[in-house]
Formats: C-alpha cells, sequence, structure tokens
C-alpha cells in the first residue's frame, strides 16, 4: 500500500496538539471503544488508515455493549422486567442490570450489544422505563477514588417532537437529578455531564444505587443513549485522527470533553489559529470532525472556550 496521510499527537494538554505528515506506517488499530468506534476501527485494519484516539480515563457505569435485551410492554400490562447478571464488571457497573418498561399502549426498550446503545421509543401513548445498577446488592463504589468529579451520558438521538413534558431523571442513593431541560436543548446528538457535587460534596462518593428512568414519555419520542461514564473535568482531552478514503482527515476526541473547539494552523508561529467550523458530529463515545487534506502539512489543536 502506499503512502497514506496521518495525524500524530505531538502533544497533550491544556491545548492538545497534533501534526499532519506524509507517511507509510500504519499504526496499530485501538480496542476498547463503542460499536460505532469499533466499525471505524475495522475500516482502518482494511484501507491501512492510522488511527491515534486515547480516551479519557473514567469509571464505566454502562457501555451497554454487553446484555442485549428488547423489552415491548403493550396495553397496560404489567412492567415487563428483565434482570441480567454476571456481566462484565468494567463495562457494566457492579456486573448487574435490571430494565423495566410499562406502555399505555406501544413501546419498547432495547440494549443492542452490537451497535452498543440502549433505546426507548414510545411507540404509541405514553411510555415508561427504567435502567438500575446495584438493586439486587449495594454496589459500594467511590465515584471520586480515580479523581472524576462528574457523570458524563452521552446520546446519539435525542428526538422529541411536540410538547417537553414527562419525567427523565438520574439517581444516585435515591437523590435525583431531572434531565427534561438537558435534553431539550440536546434535541439531536450530544452529552449530559451532571456533577458529583449535585449529589455529594462529601471526600468520597460512594455510590450504593444509580438509575436512570422515565416517565409518561410521549408518543414517537426516542432517546438513545450511547454510555454513561463518571469523567473528570479537569483532564485535558486528546486529539485523535483518522485519514479517511477520498484524501479527507477525520478528528476525534472524548464527548468527555464537551466544551472544546478545533483550531487549525499552516505553520506553528508564523499565522495565528483558526477556529474550524466544520459541523460536529458523534461517533459513538468520540465527537468527529471531518476536513480536507489539501494541503502537505497542517496542525491542529483543541482549545478549551
Amino acid at each position: 500500500m502506499g503512502s497514506v496521510p496521518m495525524l500524530d499527537i505531538i502533544g497533550p494538554a491544556p491545548v492538545s496538539f497534533c501534526v499532519m505528515r506524509t507517511s507509510s506506517e500504519n499504526h496499530g488499530c485501538l480496542t476498547g471503544f463503542s460499536s460505532e468506534w469499533r466499525r471505524l476501527r475495522s475500516l482502518a485494519c482494511m484501507f491501512g488508515f492510522a488511527m491515534g484516539v486515547v480516551p479519557v480515563g473514567a469509571v464505566v457505569i454502562d457501555s451497554f455493549s454487553q446484555g442485549a435485551a428488547l423489552l415491548e410492554p403493550t396495553n397496560y400490562s404489567p412492567a415487563v422486567v428483565v434482570l441480567q447478571t454476571g456481566l462484565d464488571t468494567n463495562l457494566s457497573i457492579g456486573g448487574t442490570r435490571r430494565l423495566s418498561a410499562q406502555t399505555q399502549n406501544r413501546a419498547t426498550l432495547q440494549v443492542d450489544a452490537v451497535a452498543g446503545e440502549m433505546s426507548f421509543e414510545a411507540i404509541t401513548n405514553f411510555g415508561y422505563f427504567a435502567v438500575e445498577y446495584g438493586i439486587e446488592s449495594p454496589l459500594s463504589v467511590d465515584l471520586r477514588a480515580d479523581g472524576s468529579d462528574a457523570f458524563l451520558l452521552t446520546f446519539s438521538n435525542v428526538s422529541m417532537p411536540g410538547l417537553w413534558r414527562g419525567g427523565y431523571t438520574f439517581r444516585v442513593n435515591g437523590m435525583r437529578y431531572d434531565l427534561l431541560h438537558d435534553l431539550q436543548v440536546i434535541n439531536g446528538s450530544g452529552t449530559v455531564r451532571i456533577p458529583f457535587s449535585y449529589f455529594s460534596t462529601a471526600p468520597q462518593f460512594v455510590a450504593n444505587q444509580i438509575s436512570l428512568a422515565a416517565s409518561r414519555v410521549e408518543s414517537q419520542y426516542r432517546l438513545v443513549l450511547d454510555s454513561i461514564v463518571t469523567v473528570n473535568s479537569n483532564t485535558p482531552p486528546k486529539l485523535g485522527v483518522a485519514t479517511l478514503v477520498g484524501g479527507e482527515i477525520q478528528l476525534l476526541w472524548s464527548t468527555n470533553a464537551t466544551d472544546f473547539v478545533v483550531e487549525t494552523t499552516p505553520t506553528i508561529g508564523l499565522i495565528p489559529w483558526q477556529t474550524v467550523s466544520n459541523a460536529v458530529s458523534v461517533v459513538g463515545d468520540h465527537f468527529s470532525v471531518t476536513v480536507g487534506a489539501s494541503q502537505a502539512s497542517g496542525y491542529f489543536r483543541l482549545r478549551r472556550e
């Protein structure tokens, strides 16, 4: 295979830099990402483009990459409940997940382990769902132990046409955070960051039970949740890259970093950095920006807004 352009990370942060250069070297394909990312990684192996993304460390509450399930309640029937045990604790906290769903007519709650996502849709009339951790036995996990200070919920699709009503809650140890406003702001794809301080200001934050639930979800509303993790808001993100077929370049950074923008310059020190205005999308648990590779070399960085 001939030379393919690639980007190399040349420094961490508070501003993350990377430099583009031409090289025939094919760096190893990475593991440990969401299914969308794994599919992109597979293409990298096939076509020989290089990828270099380092995710921000976190406790994974759930990656939804295991424990496939499909709940289809109907017509005021008792709630459909599925208790999943024996899950990998690195991918689902505590190794146990309890799913429940109910509706006045038709609804669907699904964990798609291949896509790495959990989705809920109220097909006709109101719907209700919950996904819970630590219900059978307390989690007893100190979430501050690794330096984390917030939860990060990554949604690849929030579709809520019509009225914004109903209850959408994230609970820790029984304390409730209302998600409705955050979901209204997303109305598409995006992330919700919930500081630990909302639940506890103690030096240790021991979580025994965690849950995400919704009530009176409107007909035709749909939520697709990719992951729930903990993050350290002060950890700077790292910028990863891939060269795509056709010479375009894909820049990726963790969705944990919600307040950063991509900047570029053809040469460092001589020409000011300019914000990349290309559209930002979500690919699994990473933000993505695709740019052209028309110049022989160039520099990109992430800067906190």
